[in-house]
């Protein structure tokens, strides 16, 4: 329980007052780290100093987050300090990658907290919605008490990149109609326009901003969840459209200019910056490697290594948009493939709770794809966050998977009792 109470007031600091991709950490920073190392407990430790082999039965992740933290503490940091590289930037790409294997410290504290299945999605959520509130409140303060509804917001601490605000985003969305399609008593119409609400938050923020990836993602989901209804249970996707009209047509009433405004917006910045040079960006990365030593390429250019990059101005940045370009440059091919083997077993996860919890995998599978290759936001808490609801899904799912298996096509199997 206490250790579930730190991990709750860790994050609660860091949506209150922390930003996902700090210059420094700074107190707040520290205080959040302790909160977490408190949530870890003496089993998160042991756990990463375990034999590799461990017990039958153990999850795959656990061997693979192993072998890449042991090679990031050794290999890409003896590279990046025989090479002379700034110790700021060695520092912010080691709390990175501690980020990156986040799963590992909190597993022992996740699988022993009960209920932690239906918490620690919340948690999640709150961070998104969070974050969400801020941007639009900092908005609001800038605008003199009212937001514009056309043109952008600003969003400078890329609070909307975090994966969180996408997860909370999709899941409140998906739940809130799966609660509607389900609704049998006015508790869940209730609790169903209770997940709209922030819903609403976030939607706004998102349009303010201008965030393409995750307005378009959210699209596709609703798409997604609409043909699987169609396809299972086409009474319920109609009660949900009836139920929900009232929203409809309280969206349709906004001023048309506003909405035109946004849309138009969007448009505009898409056919001004694409997809923000990020393959030129790849490119710049490979070719960083010319012209370097064969253990330059097997090993990296070690932590704190950058480029060059046309996706950010072009200036000098130690980061890219992309979590693959990105070690591949500092850990080379060995490290690359063990982030490979690491991100393959949690994608395998993701389909796991995707086969019995369609609402679950897309709310965490859209996150997971977009950091991995557009956003730098793979750096950041939230998604090593993410990527620890992954393993706890995914051990949750372990056997209701196998009853699917029975039966054809795509299996709803109910996920939560009422």
């Amino acid at each position: 329980m206490a250790r579930s109470l730190a991990l709750l007031m860790a994050l609660a600091l860091y949506a209150l007052l922390a930003t996902p991709t700090p210059d420094n950490l700074g107190v707040i920073g520290f205080s959040i780290g302790l909160g977490l190392l408190f949530a870890a407990g003496v089993p998160g430790l042991i756990q990463v100093a375990r034999p590799a082999q461990g017990p039958a039965g153990m999850p795959l992740f656990i061997p693979a987050a192993r072998l890449l933290l042991m090679w990031g503490l050794c290999v890409p940091l003896l590279a990046g300090l025989m090479t002379g590289r700034e110790a700021t930037f060695i520092l912010r790409d080691l709390v990175a990658f501690i980020c990156l294997l986040l799963p590992l410290f909190l597993w022992p504290c996740l699988k022993n907290w009960p209920q932690a299945d239906r918490l620690f999605p919340a948690m999640l959520c709150m961070v998104g919605i969070i974050f969400a509130v801020r941007v639009l409140w900092g908005a609001i303060s800038e605008q003199g008490g009212a937001i514009r509804l056309y043109g952008f917001i600003s969003d400078p601490d890329n609070l909307l990149n975090a994966p969180t605000a996408l997860f909370a985003l999709l899941y409140l969305t998906g739940t809130g109609g799966r609660l509607l399609g389900r609704a049998s008593n006015s508790r869940s119409l209730l609790l169903a326009f209770l997940c709209f609400i922030p819903v609403l938050i976030l939607l706004a923020a998102m349009l303010g901003v201008g965030q393409r990836a995750h307005i378009g993602a959210w699209g596709l989901a609703l798409i997604l969840w609409a043909g699987a209804l169609i396809w299972r249970c086409p009474r319920a996707l109609g009660r949900i459209l009836l139920l929900t009209c009232p929203l409809i047509v309280l969206l349709a009433l906004l001023p048309v200019a506003g909405l035109q405004g946004l849309l138009m917006g969007l448009l505009e910045k898409n056919t001004l910056v694409g997809f923000n040079n990020r393959l030129e960006e790849a490119r710049v990365v490979f070719e960083s490697f010319s012209g370097q030593p064969f253990w330059a390429v097997l090993f990296g250019q070690g932590w704190g290594a950058g480029i060059t990059s046309p996706a950010a101005g072009p200036y000098p940045v130690n980061y890219t948009h992309s979590l693959l370009t990105t070690y591949l440059l500092k850990t080379g091919l060995c490290g690359f493939m063990l982030v490979l083997a690491y991100l393959a077993v949690l994608a395998a996860g993701i389909w796991r709770v995707l086969w019995v919890f369609p609402v679950g995998g897309v709310a965490l599978a859209a996150p997971f794809l977009i950091d991995i290759t557009l956003y730098a936001s793979f750096k950041t808490l939230d998604f090593g966050l993410l990527l620890s609801l992954i393993v706890l899904w995914t051990n949750w799912v372990g056997s209701a998977r196998q009853s699917c298996q029975n039966g054809p096509g795509w299996c709803m199997q109910e996920e939560y009792p009422e």
